[in-house]
């Protein structure tokens, strides 16, 4: 069970802090429920989530710091080549996403820099894609080291910068 201003994963929807526990009213007053500010949004967005389904819905707490190299390692070793076909990329691309695993996520942001450097620029569902899983990255990224989200956000361009000769 998570603690009020625990940080959190939501596969989803990414990196927030429980701000409360609480009762909904109107709905079955045995249930709680995690009150969760998501970071990194323009919009404030926060998401009820049923404490005892927290688990199956898959809530889990950010990357340890120990563990950080990982996801270094990953933007530092060279981009996977993806499928030509969009269709097949685009499908390749959204299963990972929806994983919601920050070392998927990584993957995803090195390989469409890749393809961004390579061919110049992304296709729209490309560049959604990578929009998402860099959100949800960095995010993460944010929560684990408890830094500012633009801090993780340079963190992560400077290791694309360094190994793929690129800037995200």
């Amino acid at each position: 069970m998570f603690k009020i201003g625990d940080a959190v994963i939501h596969p989803a929807k990414g990196a927030g802090i429980i701000q409360s526990l609480q009762r909904m009213p109107g709905l079955s007053q045995k249930l709680r429920y995690y009150k969760i500010e998501v970071i990194g949004r323009r919009v404030k967005t926060t998401l009820m989530i049923p404490v005892k389904h927290a688990e199956e819905l898959g809530l889990r707490p950010p990357i340890a710091k120990a563990d950080l190299d990982q996801v270094w390692e990953i933007l530092a070793a060279p981009p996977q080549t993806l499928p030509d076909d969009h269709k097949q990329r685009y499908k390749v691309l959204s299963e990972k996403l929806e994983k919601g695993d920050v070392l998927l996520s990584a993957e995803i942001v090195r390989d469409l820099v890749g393809r961004r450097k390579q061919a110049g620029k992304l296709n729209a569902p490309a560049e959604k894609i990578y929009s998402k899983a860099l959100l949800l990255l960095t995010g993460e990224l944010a929560v684990s080291q408890d830094v500012k989200l633009q801090t993780a956000k340079r963190q992560v361009s400077r290791w694309l910068n360094e190994n793929l000769d690129t800037d995200i």
